[in-house]
């Protein structure tokens, strides 16, 4: 067994030296026919998933109560039919492409009062925007391994959110940042142990009791 190190080795000189010289051999780096088949399978069962709303795709999303209008941006990690659910008051699915952002809103509600709402085909996810304008009452992002950035709470003068009490993580290895400021009823310990490249934690303004990190992250 050849040690990593061995191995980005042999790949820079074998593509990257010779793509810098003006010739591109980077599609010979991505494996055997056989693996870049099951790698393309996969996706598109996952991509097919989302659009007819079965499989893993139902089971997995993202479950929020929010407490005020506004936007979900949802920027998809690979492509997908991404779908939002406003409880009974709109259920709303749009195509998406990887890396391109579709917008989901509250349009249309009359009321919006601890509405139950979820984000389906949620391991497929990158981005879902900024949320703190939705004052959310609980949050559970532990189906959305692919999540880059979670924004609850803000920073912004005069921003309170005295209904966030429950904030859930699960295991994310690209999650970069978190916001839960001015959530100032969020009381729990928040476990992001299984968040390695966890870099910023912003919880001005909240009242919880500690954080647990990855052991050696880039906080």
């Amino acid at each position: 067994m050849w040690p990593e190190v061995i191995w980005n080795l042999d790949q820079e000189i074998k593509y990257l030296q010779p793509f810098y010289a003006g010739t591109n051999n980077l599609a010979m780096a991505q494996g055997d026919k056989r693996t870049q088949r099951n790698f393309w399978m996969f996706n598109t069962f996952k991509y097919r998933d989302s659009k007819y709303m079965t499989a893993d795709s139902v089971n997995n999303y993202i479950h929020l109560r929010i407490y005020d209008k506004g936007t979900i941006s949802i920027t998809p990690y690979s492509h997908i039919y991404a779908r939002v659910e406003f409880g009974n008051a709109k259920d709303e699915q749009k195509r998406a492409f990887r890396n391109e952002t579709v917008e989901f809103n509250t349009d249309g509600i009359a009321a919006v009062n601890d509405l139950e709402t979820h984000i389906y085909s949620s391991d497929r996810i990158s981005k879902i925007g900024d949320l703190s304008p939705f004052h959310v009452g609980y949050c559970d992002f532990s189906m959305a391994p692919k999540l880059q950035e979670i924004i609850v709470g803000s920073e912004e003068e005069g921003y309170l959110n005295g209904n966030l009490t429950t904030f859930t993580l699960g295991t994310s290895e690209l999650l970069r940042l978190v916001n839960i400021s001015n959530c100032y009823n969020l009381t729990d310990t928040i476990d992001a142990s299984r968040c390695p490249t966890l870099k910023t934690f912003k919880a001005y303004g909240s009242a919880i009791s500690g954080v647990i990190f990855s052991t050696g992250g880039p906080v």
